[in-house]
């Protein structure tokens, strides 16, 4: 069992922790040296297999002493804060709601070490794709809830998968979604720290 990192946007992560999102799609890189439809089975996903784990890194805070890690929201306002133990991985303390000051630096996702992480997720299946093959289902696992707009009963409903399109998009930039890309499809389950 590896264990390996991986980024998500707040939105996500706080769909991770509701429960509603249990897999994410990220796009194959081809080989250095292109061919047409390449056999996948030979090119491993740099995310693991089954049974791996991944660890979530976070836009994530940390006091001038370097002694307590804050995990914020976007509007600044703590989600987890806890002390954190680089040698045990330990998270101790949950003060949630308060807000980031002049004694906290803020540290980019990228550079969150494993020990401040918060959330772990183990590999359940891992397989590819062509991004416009989602379905709906996997498109609200994916986190996305479908809308409902206007209030009659004859509301128009905006599926999930359609969400998703708008969000690969604004994630990836515009014309991602019409390329089409092989994608990774991973399924995770969340392990609590304990």
């Amino acid at each position: 069992m590896k264990a390996r990192s991986i980024l998500f946007s707040g939105a996500m992560v706080r769909a991770i922790l509701d429960g509603v999102k249990t897999q994410t799609r990220r796009i194959v890189k081809p080989p250095s040296k292109i061919v047409p439809e390449w056999p996948f089975p030979i090119t491993p996903c740099p995310y693991g297999q089954a049974g791996d784990r991944l660890w979530v890194r976070e836009t994530w805070w940390q006091d001038r002493r370097d002694q307590l890690v804050a995990v914020m929201d976007v509007d600044g306002y703590t989600i987890d804060k806890h002390q954190a133990s680089n040698a045990t991985g330990c998270h101790v303390g949950d003060m949630a709601g308060l807000r980031a000051n002049q004694f906290w630096r803020k540290r980019p996702s990228i550079h969150m070490p494993r020990w401040a992480s918060r959330i772990t997720l183990e590999i359940v299946a891992i397989r590819v794709e062509r991004l416009q093959d989602i379905s709906e289902a996997d498109a609200i696992a994916e986190g996305i809830e479908p809308m409902f707009l206007g209030e009659t009963p004859d509301m128009k409903r905006l599926g999930a998968r359609v969400q998703f399109k708008e969000l690969w998009e604004r994630i990836n930039g515009p014309g991602s979604w019409a390329a089409n890309p092989w994608v990774w499809v991973i399924e995770f389950r969340r392990i609590p720290h304990g």
